[in-house]
Formats: structure tokens, sequence, C-alpha cells
């Protein structure tokens, strides 16, 4: 999934908490939200090394390890989004 906002949405928890809810493709309806958001050391190139933990409102993805890829360009189009504005 490429990182577009139209892939992705807010999703308020009527118990409380806020979400990401995956809106398209193999993650279609995943409610996740980063936790323990750390920024590393910037890089030569400028960017900096972005580490978290996934916290789920459901299941677990089965591919958890492609989530986390997925989850990793959503975080940077957010970032990236709250830059420009």
């Amino acid at each position: 999934m490429r990182p577009n906002p139209a892939n992705f949405e807010a999703f308020i928890d009527p118990n409380g908490g806020e979400w990401i809810k995956v809106k398209t493709g193999q993650f279609k309806d995943v409610i996740w939200r980063p936790t323990d958001m750390m920024v590393g050391e910037e890089r030569e190139d400028g960017s900096a090394n972005l580490s978290f933990t996934t916290e789920f409102l459901g299941d677990v993805p089965e591919k958890l390890d492609l989530f986390e890829k997925v989850a990793g360009n959503i975080i940077y189009n957010i970032i990236e989004t709250q830059l420009k504005e």
C-alpha cells in the first residue's frame, strides 16, 4: 500500500482513544496506533530512523512484519503532511 491519506483515516474509539484505520488493500479495516515512538539519530541524507510499536484495536494482522512496514509508511505520510501545513 502506498502512503496516501486516501488509504487511511482517523478512528475514534467510542470507549476513548484515537486510532488509525486502514481503508484499502490487504489490511483493510485494521485499526491500530503507534506507541512508544522514538526518533533516532539523523542520517547523512537528512532523514532519521523512526522506531515504534503497534497497538491494535481488534485482531493482530497475520502478516505483522508486512503490516509494520505499511504502518511506518503511514506514519511518515502523516508527519510529512503535518510539516507541509
